[in-house]
């Protein structure tokens, strides 16, 4: 019988990340090959995401790439994009289909029934329109084991958002805040770190939110170093205006990854309160404070929209100076993109997409700047990493990897040495995803782990 084979492309966040992972560990657990995305393929699963007009745009534009080039295959189309524009994904291409959030247990199903058959799409379309939503498990369905695509492990603990900020569509498509029971979470862990995996993201649409009886999301984090042995814990995106003095103790166990990431949104207060954000901008500082009381130099990165409705000159230059004063290493830009069902859709005092793109390319410069410094501070320094994957450069063999504090590193590897990784000499990656460029001169004592 011939080996089904299914390919993934994951758009958006660390939740839709973990999703595919997850939905890719129940079909390998069903006998289906999972192949790159570039290979040829019986199924192809493209997860969505719809932060942006143009997430959906280069979703459009890949969908209809595979429908084109293998009429023959299934395209499954998941994620916010669909939740929120399913009939538009539906018109895309006649041998695709559409699942909703809800519904993403599904997958499993049809890709059974496509074992050793030809699958009947339009039935499987119709047993959709007409399931009992009790057949499906929820959102925390999937919590898979082994990974497909990272070498660490993620773990979804909170799905969904109460916060409905006037940009963002995310609620609509991911519904209200839920959490995983605490005693679960511990479970999974325990587990992900019996089947010997050295790190876990904790992720969610808003990991900050988490809520299983009398635990939140510090007293989780405190519950899991209790109650594990020695895996590593990266925390996902965490709100500004939920960072408090618990996190002091947090950030200072050796266990707890030397990366954060806060999305700052804007250094503005008028544009935060026109945003529908909870905090003022002292409040981003506060944050930064308590996560560097770790005193391990953490790499810290933002999330910053330029261009919102009513952003002036000094509403911008509020945000270029809280980035630059709090030494961001990193951030990731966005120009406002107006988003249907968001109170912002329909605001007035539009920013021209000319400047728009104009202060998101400042923003690009300084966070360039402070990435390099970052960088040039570590020179030198021992860091722990998990390996990630191998690159021939120049007819070399090279390992990559991410290091403890979200800095990509890539050292020389030779297949016929002895798999001890201590004492590489290794480099800093610099330049875009995929690029692979010797940067920085980073240790000389590096501890990796696979």
């Amino acid at each position: 019988m011939k080996t089904l084979k299914t390919a993934f492309y994951t758009l958006g966040c660390k939740l839709n990340q973990f999703e595919s992972e997850a939905i890719a560990d129940k079909l390998k657990s069903k006998g289906i090959e999972i192949v790159p995305f570039s290979d040829k393929a019986d199924i192809y699963i493209i997860n969505t995401c719809t932060v942006t007009s143009k997430s959906e745009q280069k979703a459009r534009r890949v969908i209809r790439k595979v429908s084109r080039e293998n009429p023959g295959s299934t395209i499954i189309v998941t994620g916010c994009y669909v939740q929120l524009n399913q009939e538009d994904v539906d018109s895309l291409a006649e041998n695709l289909i559409t699942i909703r959030q809800e519904d993403k247990e599904s997958i499993i199903n049809f890709a059974e029934q496509y074992l050793g058959k030809n699958p009947d799409i339009e039935g499987f379309r119709e047993s959709l329109l007409d399931h009992d939503e009790k057949e499906f498990n929820g959102k925390f369905y999937f919590v898979n084991s082994d990974y497909s695509f990272h070498s660490r492990a993620f773990l979804k603990i909170q799905d969904g958002c109460n916060n409905f900020c006037h940009y963002c569509r995310v609620p609509l498509a991911r519904g209200r805040s839920v959490s995983l029971d605490h005693e679960k979470v511990i479970e999974n862990i325990r587990q992900i770190e019996d089947e010997g995996y050295n790190e876990v993201v904790l992720t969610g649409v808003n990991v900050t939110a988490y809520k299983s009886g009398s635990y939140d999301f510090p007293l989780l984090v405190h519950l899991i170093l209790e109650r594990t042995d020695s895996i590593k814990i990266r925390l996902s995106s965490l709100e500004p205006d939920m960072v408090d003095v618990r996190y002091r103790d947090i950030v200072k166990s050796s266990r707890i990854c030397g990366h954060f990431h806060l999305p700052v949104q804007s250094g503005s207060d008028a544009v935060l309160k026109a945003m529908g954000r909870k905090y003022k901008s002292d409040k981003v500082t506060e944050a930064v404070e308590i996560l560097r009381s770790s005193g391990k130099d953490p790499f810290i990165s933002a999330d910053i929209i330029t261009g919102f409705p009513g952003e002036t000159d000094e509403d911008f230059k509020d945000s270029f100076n809280i980035l630059k004063n709090n030494n961001f290493a990193s951030m990731h830009v966005f120009p406002f993109s107006r988003r249907p069902g968001t109170k912002a859709y329909n605001m007035k005092n539009l920013v021209p997409e000319r400047i728009s793109g104009e202060r998101a390319e400042k923003l690009r410069n300084l966070s360039d700047s402070l990435f390099s410094e970052y960088t040039e501070r570590w020179e030198g320094k021992e860091v722990e990493a998990i390996i990630e994957g191998e690159e021939v450069i120049s007819g070399r063999l090279y390992l990559k990897g991410l290091s403890d504090n979200y800095l990509k590193i890539i050292f020389p590897f030779d297949k016929s040495e002895d798999k001890k990784y201590d004492g590489k000499k290794a480099f800093i990656l610099l330049g875009k995803e995929g690029s692979i460029k010797e940067g920085f001169f980073s240790s000389d004592l590096i501890t990796l782990y696979k």
